[in-house]
């Protein structure tokens, strides 16, 4: 059989790395999951996927402050996707977690302000909204 044959070795390897972390995050092995992130991201800086899982497992660590600016970073990366949805999907994304991360620092009002952007990218995310409700309902009045 004649004919070309493409093997993207660079994605393949992003995609084991990306999966290993997950599940290192799925095994309670967060510190090893960020070491896997880390060499992957600064691999594909410009993946707002890859920064995401990142700044997700930073936060896990015990860092909302550095997971924040994962999450800034994230957010500008996936707004210069030119496939629009993906692009609309990955900034809900990093919105969500910059929320997280708000959050976990009780910074209410910014918590509060990311997760309704996100809602912009994604309407009517289950998510986004039952976030603004445990705010609502858990935040010191």
């Amino acid at each position: 059989m004649k004919g070309k044959f493409a093997v993207s070795v660079e994605n393949d390897w992003c995609d084991a790395m990306l999966v290993k972390a997950y599940d290192l995050n799925e095994l309670k092995r967060s510190a090893e999951a960020e070491q896997v992130l880390k060499a992957l991201v600064g691999h594909a800086p410009n993946d707002a996927n890859y920064l995401s899982e990142y700044a997700y497992t930073v936060r896990l660590n015990g860092d909302p402050e550095r997971s924040l600016e994962l999450y800034h970073r994230a957010e500008n990366v996936a707004s210069k996707l030119e496939n629009r949805t993906e692009a609309a999907h990955w900034r809900a994304v990093a919105l969500r977690g910059q929320g997280y991360a708000f959050t976990d620092m009780k910074r209410w009002d910014d918590a509060i302000k990311a997760y309704q952007r996100s809602l912009k990218y994604e309407p009517g995310n289950d998510i986004a909204r039952n976030e603004l409700r445990y705010i609502e309902e858990n935040r010191p009045r």
